[in-house]
């Protein structure tokens, strides 16, 4: 529960059956205001379901035809190509401020030691599998 920023009152969140959408609603004075405002979400014509799955798929690293799969699957809308490039830049660019901001390991007079580290590469998953030595 939030509360309303134009009389104090307490809002709760309800969820529109029709559009499947949530927003919150005030329980004085019976505005209401888009659970999206004021997030990264705010202004899409997506759902939430499907924008959550885009984030969720983004989040495991799927790829572009996975993610489009994904949204199909559990929402059942199609999701434009178009809409999939913006959200990938949008979440993109969101972690690459989020990681810029905390500094890198080590610096001057600190050393970073890496142990039992099992690094290889294997294309399409074909070949020896790599053993930790």
């Amino acid at each position: 529960m939030r509360d309303c920023p134009h009389d104090g009152g307490r809002r709760t969140l309800k969820i529109r059956a029709g559009r499947r959408a949530a927003y919150w609603r005030c329980g004085t004075c019976k505005r209401s205001i888009s659970a999206l405002d004021r997030s990264i979400f705010a202004g899409s014509r997506l759902t939430i379901g499907t924008l959550l799955t885009m984030l969720l798929a983004f989040a495991r690293g799927y790829s572009h035809e996975h993610t489009k799969g994904a949204c199909l699957r559990t929402e059942r809308q199609p999701v434009s190509n178009v809409a999939l490039a913006r959200w990938g830049s949008i979440l993109r660019k969101i972690v690459s401020e989020r990681v810029s901001r905390f500094p890198k390991i080590g610096g001057v007079g600190c050393t970073v030691q890496i142990d039992e580290a099992l690094l290889g590469c294997r294309k399409y998953h074909v070949g020896r599998k790599l053993t930790r030595t």
